[in-house]
């Protein structure tokens, strides 16, 4: 069975199938989907607004080898963003 093209419904295969949502995150992630994805499914699934899911993901075993790189992004448009610049 070849699995499916769409996070969401991916990610609720996953979820059925091992019942932890940082397993989810991981297979989603060796599936090929991206981090947004990743973070889409987790809205959609989990039920939790964007923030919260962009926290999920940012946070879990499955992309804490991007945190660094996201934190300096993060840091970066925050900078970007302050008055003065």
């Amino acid at each position: 069975m070849k699995p499916s093209s769409d996070p969401s419904h991916r990610a609720s295969e996953l979820l059925r199938e091992f019942g932890l949502w940082d397993i989810v995150l991981e297979r989603l992630r060796t599936e090929g989907f991206s981090q947004a994805q990743a973070i889409k499914a987790t809205v959609e699934r989990v039920g939790v607004s964007l923030a919260e899911a962009k926290s999920i993901v940012h946070l879990s075993p499955a992309w804490e080898d991007m945190r660094p790189a996201n934190d300096r992004l993060h840091q970066s448009l925050h900078e970007a963003a302050r008055p003065g610049r």
